[in-house]
């Protein structure tokens, strides 16, 4: 996301306008549009909901009703009617296409209010009619043109309309809002009496059917008001049947503008197959008429041809309006294109072919194109690969399985969307058993740095780096902040520890949680405490006094030992380090080696002793304690006091005796709330990271580490 935001930060709101739609992901988009809201800048916000807007996909996380409000009223405070109406008008389609209609008859005073900002009181007005006549119970038609009427000086008319509001808050005020329309009615009053009235300027068969609205019965609606019935006229569109009459037809377009947003609903409305038909040819007619008005509509009516429901609209792709699936196999196709649209793309085939049963064996076809051609192998299409597959699983295409099974037989999918096992299941094929899972620890799904693959990755522990947070951006090359307890190698690539963590691997550190939290964090809300996760911990790491991300100081000690070879020193200093990244393997490697350099080194005697007996051979640690037990005697005297490495050698022989942890120092770690914990190597009951694996996660509750053994500092 910080590399997207630095993409837009140096662009002008013209520079987002001329940006290809569909580059970029909607939901990336937000975020950048998001980025420009906090910073206050109202202008290129209102850019990169225009550029969502204008590209194919549609998405579920994103509340397209809202950005589309928010750019038509964008044009409409600056005062730019005509493409205020533009985007009016697509809000309303894009509503009857994706949400059936919801906000109905809000998108429609909102499209007359436009109109009659714009001085077209006529087409503004006749828009307030219908919507008055088919719910003259609304109260809140009543108050919008005692907002509206007063700024283009309708005074007159706004008092009507007040007067009628006024009547229905008498008999009941569900929405307290009696004071609003007083207080409107106030001042259309002392409006009335100071600025001269245009009312004039209206047609008079607009004036006169606006008015026998506001006189008709009506009482105050709490039941469902999200049905809107059709004008008379675009009735007797939807009666016509497969005839085609000319004069109906004729009548509607001398209606002409009013109509727009019922014919809209007519062409969506799927229980009018024949209607829908009408109304798109008259709603042809109009955008020859209008067409600066309906151009965002244009595309969508020059393709609406034949069985176009089915054949063009799906959930997933066109806001208003759809694709061919010519249109969408070639972006499903290519792999330059945005991955999210591209998935978008095969879930609307997938969705026309459920609709069109001919269009199978094609799209069959395609698939198995998409699943085996050479593209298909690389690094980049893992993470579109997972979700094309999950969309073959739903669309029942058993006859793909052997190109599916292929797949994962080769690795060649982003984990965690779907699996082979879910799959077997869903289609009823022979159960598979779980792949092997250990219990005492995470999994963490990590994006390769090198070749951008995400794998899964288990680990006992992860530790993080306090003051490597932060530190890189996500396209520089450098360690994560988080380190597990091994050396993590890229099974594709080969990499090692070059990795990043994925927002899933985020939401595993972060701990267990229950559904309520889980769905808070979803949402962007704040969640409530969390327990610390007890297998994660938090410490500065310091590498030759400085402070350094560990993994680089493993680096620079590597390249040290490859110039001295033979520098035990450097060798013991590596395996202290390492034991402090709990690689108790590496590290016990690493202090033998040093050991066979300089077997009587005291400092080396005693790292490796201490390591051998928290995670070695305890035979060799006592062996070891009492070398240096016995080498100190030798070299101090009768009345000397032994030396540090002695005394850690005694006591390290006393715990010995007793089977507990050595009396090894370490670096503290804390939880994430900073509660103070012991370094694993420390505990009583150490899980080893030779634990056997079980088939598969159980209901066991994770133990709780114990806190045991001594805590401090060594330096590396």
């Amino acid at each position: 996301m910080k590399n997207l935001l630095k993409s837009f930060d140096p662009l002008t709101r013209e520079e987002i306008l001329a940006l290809r739609p569909g580059l970029y992901a909607d939901h990336d988009l937000l975020d950048v549009a998001e980025h420009f809201q906090k910073n206050k800048d109202h202008d290129r916000e209102m850019a990169v909901f225009e550029l969502i807007l204008r590209s194919p996909e549609v998405t579920e996380v994103v509340s397209y009703q809202e950005l589309y409000f928010e750019t038509f009223e964008y044009y409409r405070w600056h005062e730019d009617y005509l493409t205020a109406l533009q985007w009016a008008y697509a809000a309303i389609a894009f509503t009857e296409q994706h949400e059936e209609g919801l906000n109905r008859a809000n998108l429609r005073r909102d499209l007359a209010d436009i109109y009659l900002q714009a001085g077209n009181f006529d087409v503004g007005l006749a828009l307030y009619t219908q919507l008055i006549s088919g719910d003259p119970g609304d109260i809140w038609l009543y108050n919008g043109l005692g907002l509206e009427l007063p700024d283009v000086d309708l005074n007159s008319l706004a008092l009507e309309a007040l007067d009628k509001g006024l009547e229905l808050v008498a008999q009941k005020d569900p929405h307290q809002l009696k004071t609003q329309p007083l207080r409107l009615r106030e001042d259309a009053v002392n409006l009335t009496q100071s600025t001269p009235d245009r009312v004039a300027e209206i047609r008079p068969e607009v004036l006169l059917n606006l008015r026998a609205a506001l006189r008709l019965p009506a009482k105050i609606q709490e039941g469902d008001d999200s049905f809107t019935p059709y004008p008379p006229a675009v009735n007797r569109l939807a009666e016509l049947g497969a005839d085609h009459q000319e004069a109906v037809y004729a009548e509607t377009l001398a209606l002409g503008r009013p109509l727009i947003p019922a014919l809209i609903q007519l062409a969506y409305d799927p229980e009018e197959e024949t209607g829908a038909f009408h109304a798109v040819a008259v709603l042809r007619a109009l955008l020859t008429a209008y067409p600066e008005e309906l151009a965002l509509l244009a595309p969508w009516l020059e393709q609406a041809e034949g069985d176009w429901q089915n054949e063009l609209l799906s959930s997933t792709m066109g806001k208003v309006g759809g694709f061919s699936t010519g249109d969408l196999r070639r972006i499903a196709a290519d792999t330059h294109e945005n991955q999210d649209i591209r998935i978008s793309a095969v879930t609307a085939l997938k969705e026309l072919t459920q609709h069109l049963p001919a269009l199978r064996p094609a799209t069959i076809s395609f698939f198995h194109t998409l699943l085996t051609r050479p593209e298909a192998y690389e690094a980049r299409e893992e993470h579109f690969m997972a979700f094309f597959i999950s969309q073959i699983v739903r669309l029942e295409a058993r006859e793909l399985y052997p190109e599916i099974k292929q797949v994962f037989d080769e690795d060649r999918l982003e984990p965690g969307v779907t699996d082979l096992g879910f799959i077997h299941e869903k289609w009823g094929l022979p159960r598979l058993p779980p792949p092997p899972r250990r219990m005492e620890g995470l999994y963490l799904p990590l994006e390769c740095q090198q070749c951008g693959r995400v794998r899964e990755h288990f680990s006992e522990y992860v530790l993080v780096d306090i003051d490597s947070l932060g530190k890189h951006e996500e396209d520089e090359p450098g360690y994560d902040a988080h380190i597990l307890d091994h050396a993590i190698v890229c099974p594709k690539c080969g990499t090692v520890d070059r990795y990043r963590l994925t927002s899933l691997a985020h939401l595993r550190l972060a701990g267990p949680m229950n559904l309520p939290t889980l769905s808070r964090i979803i949402e962007g809300k704040p969640p409530a405490k969390l327990k610390p996760n007890p297998r994660v911990f938090y410490f500065r790491s310091a590498v030759f006094g400085k402070s350094m991300h560990p993994l680089d100081g493993l680096d620079e000690y590597r390249r040290r030992i490859a110039a001295h070879p033979r520098d035990a020193g450097l060798h013991a200093r590596m395996g202290a380090l390492l034991r402090t990244l709990l690689r108790y393997s590496e590290s016990l490697q690493s202090l033998q080696r040093a050991y066979e350099l300089a077997p009587d080194d005291p400092d080396v005697l005693i790292r490796r002793a201490l390591s051998e007996h928290d995670f070695g051979d305890k035979e060799v640690a006592r062996q070891l304690y009492e070398k240096i037990v016995a080498q100190s005697r030798r070299q101090r005297g009768f009345f000397e006091r032994p030396d540090e490495n002695t005394l850690a050698a005694l006591e390290g022989l006393h715990l010995l005796a007793q089977n507990k942890t050595s009396p090894a120092e370490v670096v503290k770690f804390t939880l994430s709330d900073g509660t103070p914990v012991d370094h694993p190597s420390m505990r009583q009951k150490r899980v080893s990271q030779a634990a056997p694996l079980r088939s598969h996660p159980s209901a066991k509750q994770e133990k709780q580490p114990t806190k045991r053994g001594r805590r401090g500092k060594r330096r590396h």
